[in-house]
């Protein structure tokens, strides 16, 4: 059974005890940028249990961070809806998901759809086990080809090549080191963090 086989099985088995799956996948971490003073949200970062190290680092780059282990792209486009519903999306929202399902083509139509066309997403095209990159990555490169106004790619296969001490010996958690990295590469966003109209944040 090839590692993203025995991922998707371990999915299924987690969905059939959802109490367990609970427990081990842990609560959400979270984080805001301290003294944020512009009149905009800063931009959410949402992603899984590879992302946990980076949420404080992501408040360092003035954006927030949640992540949660186990965390799919359904949860990920229910956590869009319920910021939609409380008036509290920003204009810049970054997914880094995938490490925990599949990210089909559908999937990222659907978040474009949901965040709207006044509002900037950004995606971040997920490594595999062992450091490589699969059709979850060609599927956000071509999602941003086709939308190259409306959604932003992080080519962070590419980015981390040659990076083995930014990751445990799976390839896919980052250490410490490597979260630090990520943050970095995610704030080169923030030039799109201001709606239209809106003081830019400095970077």
């Amino acid at each position: 059974m090839t590692a993203r086989r025995a991922l998707i099985a371990g999915a299924f088995a987690l969905a059939a005890f959802p109490a367990a799956a609970s427990a081990d996948c842990g609560g959400v971490v979270a984080s805001y940028p301290h003294g944020w003073r512009y009149t905009y949200r800063p931009p959410l970062v949402i992603g899984d249990s590879t992302m946990i190290f980076a949420v404080p680092y992501l408040a360092k780059q003035r954006m927030q961070g949640n992540a949660r282990g186990c965390r799919q792209w359904r949860e990920g486009m229910d956590l869009i809806r319920a910021r939609k519903r409380s008036h509290s999306l920003p204009h810049l929202v970054v997914m880094a998901l995938g490490a925990n399902w599949v990210i089909t083509r559908g999937d990222i139509e659907a978040a474009v759809r949901l965040v709207g066309p006044h509002r900037i997403l950004g995606v971040v095209a997920p490594r595999e086990d062992g450091g490589g990159t699969s059709s979850d990555a060609y599927n956000v490169r071509r999602a941003g080809r086709r939308h190259p106004k409306r959604m932003k790619v992080l080519d962070w296969p590419r980015h981390s090549a040659g990076h083995g001490n930014w990751f445990s010996g799976d390839g896919l958690h980052m250490s410490y080191t490597g979260a630090a990295a990520f943050a970095r590469y995610v704030g080169r966003l923030r030039r799109f963090a201001a709606p239209p109209g809106r003081k830019p944040l400095r970077l």
